[in-house]
């Protein structure tokens, strides 16, 4: 969804207090950001393995529920944040 935005030129700049931009905004727009990077080969690990593993195998043969509980943390996190951002982006 950001990416489609910003290649089709919707960028849209904070306009608040410089301090929350500094010390709220930045620091959770670049959390939510590495959280995202990391959180989707997560996702995609787990979904494939659970498409194309059969059911007996996964939970001795791969790491299915380890990434899986990691992939979930950090994907909600993300989720969060990005909520977050968005509302102080657009509602500050």
């Amino acid at each position: 969804m950001y990416l489609g935005r910003l290649f089709l030129g919707g960028v849209k700049h904070f306009t608040g207090p410089v301090l929350i931009r500094d010390f709220v905004y930045l620091p959770s727009l670049a959390i939510h950001l590495g959280l995202s990077i990391v959180s989707v080969p997560l996702v995609l690990y787990n979904i494939l393995t659970g498409l194309f593993t059969p059911v007996p195998e996964i939970g001795r043969k791969t790491r299915h529920r380890a990434v899986g509980r990691w992939g979930v943390r950090l994907w909600s996190l993300s989720l969060v944040l990005g909520v977050f951002v968005y509302f102080l982006l657009n509602y500050l």
